[in-house]
């Protein structure tokens, strides 16, 4: 909420530099339209199929395109519950260096 606060001051403030504002609108851009330029090349298979369940294939990917500034929290959020889920697995396990040095098949 700040960075947002310090943007729009950057942009409409009155006594602000023209390098300020110049700075201000180049991350008004960065923020607002990079994921969308990202999801015209990268789209997430998992969110993309949600959605087309929901409206259809094609109004899918212009939604998913359109709503990039929060689909990307969303794909941050199932990253890292899948990175999270193969670390459990990972600790479940025995050493497996252990387990073939000595012949031993726990698994």
């Amino acid at each position: 909420m700040i960075i947002l606060a310090v943007i729009v001051l950057g942009v409409t403030g009155n006594n602000i530099s023209l390098a300020t504002k110049s700075v201000s609108w180049a991350m008004i851009f960065n923020i607002t339209f990079s994921p969308m330029i990202s999801a015209l090349f990268h789209q997430d298979k998992k969110i993309l199929n949600t959605i087309s369940k929901l409206v259809g294939n094609r109004l899918g990917r212009i939604v998913y395109i359109l709503l990039a500034d929060f689909i990307v929290l969303w794909e941050e959020i199932l990253m890292n519950v899948d990175l999270f889920s193969a670390k459990e697995i990972l600790i479940l396990l025995p050493d497996l260096g252990a387990v073939l040095h000595l012949g031993i098949s726990k698994i």
